[in-house]
């Protein structure tokens, strides 16, 4: 038989879905209302099926190099005028060493645009190093290797912070590109480390964003700035629950003051079980509790009384009833689906896990493919792809190869 598709005229349009979906019989011997697969559509919330507009390309935020892709997405809604989608990417257009992690924003247009610092305004002086600043607090969000310009230039205007003096006076690291303009509006990029995954959540209708190495930020649709609190953790996992914002290292949860994100205090933290050879991987709001996921395999529910007081404090610890040989759980792979569950990947499969603690492995049918995924826990970036060599995975370079193990 061959296969050459069909003649536009010898196609039909089915109205007729009364037979559902089968997907078990040859599409020789389908019934007429009938239908082996369904794209472009789906069953929403009433049970009706909608025709969708399928995918389209949406852009590119960063260079479309191997090394460029995206280390975060998050969609950012304020109400009823905002919704975008926040994008943070390794752009290698910025070439300093250590600072590597842009935050770019867009409205669904495919375009993209930095997300910036943007308090009070800036001079500039064309041939020059030399950055002055009018009611800004440079010296509380800003650092070397971040990156300004005048709102009036292009991005190619962006220069190098090599110093910030004071909270009004930055030194570029070469000199100034664009044309002198007087005290005007200005973008700052608050460019993160290259070799930590940031998070980002939507949490008390701002963007807050952390990585476990540089300080949180937290952007309101209008200027992106990190959160000086002292007390603030430097984080790698970040989650909201009721009403406050839980962070956590690796041993130790933490949370801020009611409703404020910028705001911690230094009793606002409960060790998980330090000692118990297993370091947090994610953490997850989960009906009134927060789960902390170990990447030993481990899961604690965390309950408490966060919402009757100024600092909040936890209630009791325990430690899901789950079997001990489910292997390393993956960072930053636990998601909570609208059917209340959570799903996650650990060394031995695909897990759901409900509101009643009940562990069930969803991914008897893939195990083949998992079992040649390589996990292994680690401080930086996490790592839940394929390698063929231990040199690979220690460097954390892939040729693309499949290796049932990273040695």
């Amino acid at each position: 038989m061959s296969n050459k598709p069909l003649p536009q005229y010898y196609r039909k349009a089915y109205q007729d879905f009364s037979g559902g979906l089968n997907d078990f019989l040859s599409p020789l011997t389908i019934k007429q209302n009938q239908f082996t697969t369904l794209t472009n559509a789906l069953v929403n919330n009433r049970n009706i099926l909608e025709k969708t507009n399928g995918y389209s390309l949406d852009g590119s935020p960063f260079p479309g190099t191997a090394t460029c892709f995206p280390r975060t997405m998050v969609n950012y809604r304020r109400g009823s005028a905002v919704d975008k989608l926040i994008v943070c990417g390794l752009d290698t257009g910025n070439a300093n060493e250590t600072y590597k992690i842009d935050t770019k924003e867009t409205d669904g247009t495919g375009t993209y645009s930095y997300v910036c610092h943007t308090t009070g305004t800036a001079a500039f002086t064309n041939a020059n190093t030399a950055v002055v600043g009018t009611s800004t607090v440079w010296l509380s969000h800003l650092k070397a290797g971040d990156k300004i310009k005048s709102s009036a230039h292009a991005d190619s205007a962006y220069g190098e912070i090599a110093t910030v003096n004071s909270d009004t006076s930055i030194t570029l690291s070469a000199v100034y590109s664009g044309a002198t303009v007087a005290a005007t509006t200005y973008n700052a990029r608050i460019i993160l480390h290259k070799d930590y995954i940031p998070q980002s959540v939507v949490f008390n209708n701002n963007c807050i964003i952390s990585n476990g190495s540089d300080k949180m930020m937290t952007y309101n649709n209008t200027t992106l700035n990190t959160i000086t609190d002292t007390d603030a953790p430097r984080a790698p996992f970040i989650e909201p629950h009721k009403s406050r914002l839980f962070a956590a290292t690796s041993s130790t949860l933490y949370w801020s003051a009611a409703n404020d994100e910028t705001t911690w205090d230094a009793a606002s933290l409960e060790p998980i079980f330090p000692n118990d050879s297993g370091s947090i991987c994610a953490i997850k709001s989960f009906g009134d509790s927060i789960l902390v996921f170990k990447d030993s395999g481990r899961i604690y529910q965390v309950m408490g009384s966060f919402d009757q007081d100024s600092i909040g404090y936890v209630d009791y610890i325990r430690k899901l009833d789950i079997p001990s040989n489910i292997g390393n759980i993956a960072g930053f792979t636990p998601v909570v689906h609208d059917d209340n569950k959570i799903y996650f990947l650990a060394q031995t499969g695909l897990y759901s896990l409900d509101q009643r603690g009940t562990l069930n492995k969803i991914s008897w049918d893939v195990d083949n493919l998992v079992s040649s995924v390589a996990i292994r826990p680690g401080t930086t970036a996490a790592k839940s792809y394929p390698y063929n060599s231990k040199t690979q995975w220690d460097a954390g370079t892939h040729s693309g190869t499949i290796a049932r193990t990273s040695g």
